[in-house]
C-alpha cells in the first residue's frame, strides 16, 4: 500500500484473509480498497440543456445529468446495449438536434419512430453516418439512464417541446 501499488497490496490482502480468515486486519484493508460505487443519477436532478449548445460544444456538457425529448430515428439493440439515435428538440424553436443516446442493459422497448423524454449522462460525442451520402457527422453522447414516452408534437406532427 505504501508504495501505491494497489493492485499488488490486494493480493497480499486475499493471501491473507485466506490464511487467517479470523483476523479482520486484511478484510478491512480489501474493503478499503473497493471503491464505494456512485449513487445513481435521478430525474429530478437532470436539467434541460439547449441541444444546439451541446451539438457545439460537448466537452463542456462532461458528466451532467440531463434530459431531452425527441423522436428516435435508429434503435439498434445491440449484445448488451440499445443504441438510439434521437432528433431531440430544442425548447421554444421548430429545431431538432441529433444526439445518441446509450442504453446499457439494452432498452428493447424502446423503438424507432417514437416520441420519448431520455435522461442521461453526457459522456462525450460519437460519430455516425449518414445512409444515403455516407458522410460522418459527430454528434453528442448521452448513456442514458431513465426514459418515458413522450407527447407527440401539434397536430400529432413530431414530438413535443420539452
Amino acid at each position: 500500500m505504501k508504495t501505491g501499488d494497489t493492485t499488488a497490496a490486494e493480493r497480499q490482502f486475499e493471501n491473507g484473509r485466506d490464511r487467517d480468515p479470523n483476523r479482520g486486519e486484511a478484510i478491512a484493508q480489501l474493503q478499503a480498497l473497493t471503491p464505494t460505487a456512485a449513487p445513481a443519477p435521478g430525474k429530478t436532478s437532470s436539467h434541460y440543456v439547449d441541444q444546439r449548445e451541446l451539438a457545439s460544444d460537448p466537452k463542456s456538457f462532461l458528466g451532467q445529468n440531463i434530459l431531452l425529448q425527441g423522436q428516435t430515428l435508429t434503435v439498434e439493440h445491440r449484445d448488451t446495449y440499445s443504441w438510439i439515435q434521437v432528433q431531440a428538440r430544442v425548447r421554444g424553436r421548430g429545431v431538432v438536434e441529433t444526439v445518441v443516446v446509450r442504453f446499457e442493459p439494452k432498452e428493447p422497448k424502446i423503438l424507432s419512430r417514437e416520441c420519448y423524454r431520455f435522461y442521461g449522462i453526457v459522456a462525450g460525442t460519437e460519430d455516425t453516418q449518414l445512409k444515403f451520402t455516407g458522410a460522418i457527422n459527430e454528434v453528442p453522447l448521452v448513456r442514458g439512464y431513465a426514459w418515458e414516452p413522450a407527447p407527440d408534437g401539434e397536430y400529432g406532427i413530431g414530438c413535443a417541446a420539452p
